[in-house]
């Protein structure tokens, strides 16, 4: 409210140009998208490999558990865990249910893309 109880006006800026003569918006549809690119052809050796590399983390813990390096990491998440007392067990209270928990897997690499590194996370999924 300004002075004298009459309600302020917002200021317009005045570098934005709000004429109304511009042409509208238009959106292209997938089709006009696709006349105007062109395929990609992807060397096997290393472009390939860089976008399988998503395929390389598990994604579930059953896959993770029968290769010994990420179930190695999952040992030292666990260990951490207890190490840090993140968690304490106990009983449910009646009426409640118990918030889930999954796991997380992260392959760290250095410049070159070479792993360095398992990463697993035992996550709970409080958003339940």
């Amino acid at each position: 409210m300004q002075h004298g109880g009459q309600p302020a006006t917002p200021a317009t800026p005045s570098s934005v140009d709000i004429s109304t003569e511009d042409e509208p918006l238009h959106f292209r549809n997938l089709a006009e998208i696709y006349q105007e690119t062109s395929e990609v052809e992807l060397a096997l050796d290393s472009e390939g490999e860089a976008l399988l590399a998503e395929l390389e983390e598990p994604t579930c813990y059953v896959e993770a558990a029968t290769d010994p390096e990420w179930a190695k990491a999952m040992d030292s998440e666990i260990q951490s865990i207890e190490k840090n007392r993140t968690w304490t067990r106990t009983k449910l209270p009646a009426g409640h249910r118990p918030i889930s928990l999954k796991w997380v897997f992260k392959l760290k690499k250095n410049a070159e893309g070479e792993i360095i590194k398992h990463k697993a996370r035992l996550v709970a999924k409080g958003y339940v």
